[in-house]
């Protein structure tokens, strides 16, 4: 009957569609698409963005085999790719350079696969445009050895730089070591000496941090490590900082409730941890204020805690606590400045030390709690 088609005449319609469909996409794809015979390597069909990517007219790609087109003409090397395609039914090169018919270089990711079509198989290759983004990429390499290679200078010069400026401040201690047992001088100029002891002992410890940053991140930091007492250590840090408590009228408060208190690790290191914390909780807690000292077990690990009802530290710089060069801006007490090395040091030791270390503070004014996490060995 009229105005009605039977079924053959449906499915023509729709492959026509289908077929239409496909052309459109084949010709706005932003990706150069080539269509090669599945047996003789023969190119059937090339897109536009194929065309002007590489400058070859649509009639030089036609017709041709693969290797006799310009950018492949490598014919050892296109051949031994067409017939792993044709083993594996699917290559790809993720940075391949093709030369354009003007003679640049372009850097393609190229994707072949073999398909069925129409009773038999044709090859499908993907060919995109990653010039721009190799660029990107090479660029953000060369950045980034750039920058390594300025922060090693940087790190020399600092590890020199400190070394020449610690060598004087030797006999400087001698010095005032000297006149302070031997009552060389005057009882009016002992305050005055006192005050310039302070002074070399703060920038004797400026530098030591310095001096350590930079071994830590060159890499130059031995460790000598034997079983530890945890427990030991801490009581020990609190004899070392007991001036500096007594003098703020500090409560202390210490409950080391670790049975396995035995770690393998570096007796200096991690005393100079445990001090650099401590002495940041006496430094930045009022008088009168209390710390807290505590230690647990936890599997196989022994939890350290060192809680201080000091200054805190606002919410937004918990992230940066750790970083090298930062200090608090809320609250200092008079003379608790430095470098902002003390945390930075602390951090990456343990890390040497195959622990880990973490900081609590609910804000201004509410405290800060560390807590340093080492792994336990069996007492020997």
């Amino acid at each position: 009957m009229p105005g009605i088609e039977n079924g053959d005449e449906k499915e023509l319609k729709a492959l026509r569609s289908s077929e239409r469909q496909y052309r459109r996409l084949f010709e706005a794809a932003k990706d150069g698409i080539l269509i090669l015979n599945s047996v003789t390597g023969q190119i059937e069909d090339v897109n536009p963005f194929l065309v002007n990517l590489l400058g070859y007219s649509r009639e030089e790609f036609m017709g041709r085999k693969l290797w006799e087109v310009g950018p492949f003409t490598d014919v050892a090397a296109s051949k031994t790719a067409f017939e792993e395609l044709q083993s594996k039914d699917y290559i790809r090169y993720d940075d391949l350079p093709l030369q354009t018919q003007d003679g640049r270089l372009v850097s393609v990711e190229f994707v072949s696969n073999v398909y069925a079509l129409n009773g038999g198989h044709v090859i499908q290759c993907n060919i995109r445009d990653i010039t721009i983004r190799k660029q990107m990429v090479d660029d953000l390499r060369r950045a980034k050895e750039e920058a390594e290679q300025a922060n090693e200078a940087k790190s020399r010069f600092i590890g020199m730089l400190s070394h020449e400026l610690r060598t004087p401040l030797n006999p400087l201690m001698m010095i005032i070591h000297a006149w302070k047992t031997e009552n060389i001088l005057p009882p009016a100029l002992l305050p005055d000496l006192e005050i310039v002891q302070r002074c070399v002992e703060i920038e004797t410890k400026l530098i030591d941090d310095l001096l350590d940053v930079t071994a830590i991140t060159r890499g130059k930091i031995n460790l000598e490590l034997k079983p530890q007492d945890v427990n030991e250590l801490l009581r020990y840090t609190i004899e070392v900082v007991q001036p500096q408590i007594e003098e703020r009228k500090i409560r202390v408060v210490m409950s080391l409730d670790a049975k396995n208190t035995i770690v393998r690790t570096d007796f200096t290191r991690l005393s100079q941890v445990l001090w650099n914390v401590t002495g940041n909780a006496v430094k930045f807690t009022p008088a009168g204020g209390t710390i807290t000292i505590s230690t647990a077990n936890e599997g196989s690990k022994i939890r350290v805690g060192i809680g201080d009802t000091g200054i805190g530290i606002p919410r937004e710089a918990i992230g940066v606590v750790f970083d090298a060069f930062e200090q608090g801006t809320h609250g200092e007490p008079p003379g608790a400045g430095g470098l902002g090395l003390g945390l930075t040091i602390a951090k990456r030791l343990i890390e040497l030390l195959g622990g880990s270390i973490s900081v609590q503070s609910e804000g201004v004014g509410k405290g800060t709690r560390f807590t340093i996490m080492l792994e336990t060995v069996e007492p020997q």
